[in-house]
């Protein structure tokens, strides 16, 4: 974060990523992670790669959040259309919706036992 502003009395951040300035709300900014996917042990796998100047050891904890990643993710967009998705044989009620489901109905959607 960079700064902050205030609107009509809601806060926003400013964000820098890559020299890229954005405004969110506070809270909201996911970056490219529209799956709001993630944990601490990713966060921190991230953060230690981040830091990292020794090539070999900052590409294993890069694969390292890699695993974690796939490992806590629910879906997984195929491509950019509406019904392309993969997803975890524990997810309920989720998947490819074509028309019938459409707009989709996130109360219903869940994991098995």
């Amino acid at each position: 974060m960079v700064g902050s502003v205030s609107k009509q009395g809601q806060p926003y951040a400013l964000l820098r990523v890559e020299n890229l300035l954005y405004q969110v709300k506070v809270g909201d900014y996911v970056g490219q992670n529209y799956g709001h996917v993630g944990n601490q042990q990713i966060n921190d796998l991230l953060q230690q790669a981040n830091t990292e100047l020794d090539d070999t050891k900052r590409t294993e904890l890069t694969q390292q959040a890699d695993k974690a990643i796939w490992d806590a993710a629910g879906e997984l967009p195929l491509y950019q259309l509406p019904g392309a998705v993969a997803t975890k044989n524990t997810v309920a009620n989720y998947g490819a919706m074509g028309f019938a489901t459409n707009p989709i109905d996130y109360a219903k959607i869940g994991f098995v036992k």
